[in-house]
């Protein structure tokens, strides 16, 4: 009785310090919504600052700084919108088979080593900021302290560890609810207090005087083992990286690096490239012209067997050159051309499988932002792996709209024909398809005319997608601001993905664990092929594991240089590693468009998985045509060349 009682006194207590915690969402929505709106007002001026240059010669000063800040505001105060609105990525592979108290236990320890740290970073980063104090250091050009700017960075942290910790009561308060039990409260605290004191030993030690490459392989493995726990991945990338830094280099110099590396990676006008591009498409979804382009296909394609399927790749394809992401695609179609298909008595299976076939799409045709990460990792041009990505995707476009046709052709249950089109209805719907062609020119079309840079292109197609939503009439006030958060929601989750995976890449380079890479595919007398054969069967393991960004910025350190000394070409390599980023974004179980297609459907994660595998053997059919054919890449940019 008595013990029953204290436990309804804790959950009370508990429930009114939680209700506290959440009286702030409010606050985190209104300040992702300001500080990306700022951002979009920078794209307009990235915008601006071309046609006076272009124009009349006369170009404005301080535009990539001010790109710069921008960022560095979007990104460190947007990181705790993303996770009040649970969009830091995990992997949830042993937490899904615990008992709901086992969760509770799991979950105490987890959310104690994220609060841990990210506090960590938070007070690094306060030193760094008292140090651009202290040394009155300025933003050049524009002549500015750039203390404030680097104080956005703890701020930004404490943000994030206030919701950690509402979470964390969270999760207490499910624990009080479910009578855990004080063994059981003891063993959860009891092992984060042995974890936290051996983290204290283990930085506090010596660097290790052991083989480097080899303690990279034992930190790698023993990261990704990690991962399965169910923390967030930027969370286990920053705490591995600071442990595994001090391995290596020490505890000074890894206190320093994470203090002062998430400034220095944010504050450029070469990584908002990425936050231009996720806020262009965004957009462009406000506007609706997702659902142009579906209507226009549906009219032309829908008559044929699975002819909705089919308008669903199409129209996905040319929604591809605008958007470069595989959320907003698999967000847009998966409420646009289901319920069309459901009316017409498609089967699930094929629905979902070309609903989520078609958003891995938007990373192959350009503009895309997996091609602009593995051109930052690289240093290879962007506009040159735009080019090479627009034939490899129309022939996966071609691909699976040829497999739904022959699908449909031997079980015509799968996808009824649809409607028939007068011709010259046919032809009045194309003119819904301009607003797409008319950014796919604008930006890749400018890039390539030397008109603006790759990183001026994001800017570009997001104020083209604004002048054309506002000059169309397509906004309203609710789906443009639900525009700009979502892309606050993606920039913040996927910037503290950035940060946190270089910082990991700064272990790897240190324990030269490629080294080991080369001499197991590089070495002896295994062929090129089979040495290219290896590593894409590693990237579709980790692709059914892990974030496509998270495995691009984890990976690519280790095997291009392995790529290189194999003779092929990097372009070409890069297709490659694109495409199986796409896979990565539909192989069950994590495949990260399943879980957003079930979450806009409500459809059975099963019936999803089902449906995506006869697209996920078609997916393999291309990539090995390109293996065996590299002039379906490079054809292209050779040419153009």
């Amino acid at each position: 009785m008595a013990d029953g009682k204290v436990s309804e006194q804790s959950k009370t207590w508990l429930e009114r310090l939680i209700s506290i915690f959440d009286r702030s969402e409010s606050f985190f929505r209104v300040t992702a919504f300001v500080v990306v709106s700022i951002f979009v007002l920078v794209g307009c001026l990235i915008f601006v600052d071309v046609i006076l240059r272009y124009v009349f010669n006369a170009p404005l000063k301080g535009v990539s700084e001010v790109t710069g800040l921008a960022l560095v505001l979007a990104v460190f105060l947007t990181i705790g919108y993303a996770q009040q609105e649970k969009a830091h990525v995990s992997i949830d592979l042993l937490v899904r088979n615990l008992s709901p108290k086992g969760k509770v236990v799991l979950n105490n320890i987890l959310y104690c080593l994220a609060i841990g740290a990210i506090v960590l970073m938070a007070w690094r980063s306060l030193a760094f900021t008292l140090y651009c104090k202290d040394a009155n250091l300025t933003i050049s050009l524009l002549n500015i302290a750039a203390f404030p700017l680097t104080a956005l960075i703890p701020l930004g942290s404490i943000m994030l560890v206030f919701l950690l910790v509402r979470d964390l009561l969270s999760n207490i308060a499910e624990g009080v609810k479910l009578r855990l039990g004080s063994r059981l409260w003891m063993l959860s605290f009891g092992i984060l207090i042995l974890i936290i004191a051996g983290m204290i030993f283990w930085v506090q030690s010596s660097p290790l005087a052991v083989n480097r490459p080899i303690f990279g392989i034992i930190g790698l493995v023993g990261t990704i083992l990690f991962f399965l726990t169910g923390m967030p991945i930027s969370f286990v990338l920053l705490l591995s990286s600071l442990l595994l830094l001090t391995s290596i280099n020490g505890i000074n110099a890894a206190f320093t690096m994470i203090g002062n590396l998430p400034y220095r990676i944010v504050n450029t006008d070469v990584w908002a490239v990425i936050a231009l591009f996720i806020l262009m498409g965004y957009i462009v979804s406000a506007a609706g012209l997702g659902r142009d382009l579906y209507y226009s296909a549906y009219k032309w394609l829908g008559r044929l067997p699975g002819g909705l399927a089919q308008a669903t790749i199409g129209a996905a394809s040319a929604f591809a050159g605008a958007v470069g992401d595989v959320i907003s695609s698999t967000v847009t179609f998966g409420a646009i051309a289901l319920p069309e298909m459901k009316k017409y008595k498609y089967n699930d299976t094929l629905s979902t499988g070309a609903v989520c076939a078609g958003a891995t799409l938007g990373p192959m045709i350009p503009p895309s932002i997996t091609f602009i990460v593995y051109g930052l990792l690289t240093t290879q041009s962007i506009g040159v792996l735009f080019i090479a990505g627009v034939v490899p995707g129309l022939l996966l476009s071609g691909a699976f709209i040829s497999y739904i046709y022959i699908a449909c052709r031997r079980n015509p249950s799968l996808g009824p024909r649809g409607p028939s089109t007068a011709f010259m209805e046919k032809l009045t719907s194309l003119k819904l398809t301009w607003p797409i062609v008319a950014l796919f020119v604008l930006v890749i079309g400018g890039m390539y005319a030397g008109i603006f840079t790759p990183n001026e292109g994001g800017g570009i197609g997001l104020a083209g997608a604004l002048i054309i939503g506002l000059g169309m009439r397509r906004f309203s006030r609710q789906n443009l601001t639900k525009a700009i958060l979502e892309a606050g929601k993606l920039i913040g989750m996927l910037f503290l993905l950035v940060i946190t995976s270089l910082l990991f890449g700064y272990f790897m380079a240190g324990s030269n664990v490629q080294s080991i890479f080369r001499e197991l595919l590089a070495v002896g007398n295994v062929p090129p092929l089979a040495s290219l054969i290896a590593i894409c069967v590693i990237y579709i393991i980790l692709g059914s594991l892990m974030d496509p960004i998270a495995i691009m910025m984890i990976t690519i350190p280790i095997f291009y240089p392995i790529i290189l000394t194999l003779g092929y070409d990097p372009i070409w390599f890069g297709v490659i590693v694109v495409l199986l980023m796409n896979l990565a974004c539909i192989t069950p179980p994590f495949g990260v468009i399943l879980f957003a297609l079930r979450g806009v459907t409500g459809i059975s994660i099963s019936t999803i998985f089902r449906g995506v595998i006869p697209f996920i053997a078609v997916t393999l059919v291309v990539l090995a045509l390109i293996i065996a054919f590299p002039q379906i890449a490079i054809s292209l940019p050779n040419l153009l060349r």
